[in-house]
């Protein structure tokens, strides 16, 4: 094929898709974000949020929640498709536990306590993905789709926590895909805190 003819082909490429090639982690993220929100160099990313994932399972979209004193709720959400920011709003806080001992923070706004410390955030998204492969009945199946979110689960000095919602097809049974489940893992040691993975649902 000619030179010229494979430019062609190159600049007939949907954007979308050269982009999805190099689809940036969960920590390349924070870091975009903090730039987006024009945070002064301190990291203030309370939580991120990631869904869409392309092939290699990293998500195309993610959501992430920086402290800002200035906004309403005292956060500002960015949404980011494949490492570009395309939407910058006041956060809405969710109603993240009732048991939680902060509950009253759902009608408040979020707080300083709540911001991630970095030194404690050890495993970046892929890393807890490559985790979530190694646990039990993981090896009879192809995980397809994730979603994931990043947080902490108290105030202060803490390591975040990975919760994340795990799509697989089943290796002995290609025709056999579906969600099985959520695992929570420490982002500091990958610790898997609780799970109610069942990859045996598409296998047995």
């Amino acid at each position: 094929m000619k030179r010229s003819t494979c430019m062609l082909l190159l600049w007939a490429l949907p954007t979308a898709a050269i982009l999805a090639a190099n689809v940036p982690t969960a920590k390349k993220i924070a870091d975009l974000a903090d730039i987006e929100a024009k945070t002064g160099g301190q990291f203030r990313v309370i939580r991120l949020e990631g869904e869409d994932a392309d092939s290699d399972l990293s998500p195309r979209q993610w959501d992430v929640t920086v402290y800002d004193i200035v906004r309403g709720n005292h956060a500002t959400t960015i949404r980011f498709k494949d490492g570009l920011a395309v939407s910058t709003t006041g956060a809405v806080r969710v109603f993240d536990d009732a048991h939680w001992t902060q509950f009253g923070r759902n009608f408040t706004g979020y707080d300083p306590a709540e911001i991630i410390q970095l030194a404690r955030w050890k495993l970046d998204s892929t890393d807890v993905l490559a985790r979530i492969a190694t646990l039990p009945g993981m090896d009879k199946v192809q995980i397809t789709d994730v979603k994931m979110a990043l947080r902490k689960l108290s105030d202060g000095d803490v390591p975040p926590v990975w919760h994340v919602k795990v799509k697989v097809r089943s290796k002995l049974k290609p025709g056999r895909e579906g969600w099985i489940g959520v695992v929570e893992l420490s982002a500091e040691t990958g610790e898997v805190i609780q799970t109610t993975l069942r990859p045996e649902r598409l296998t047995d």
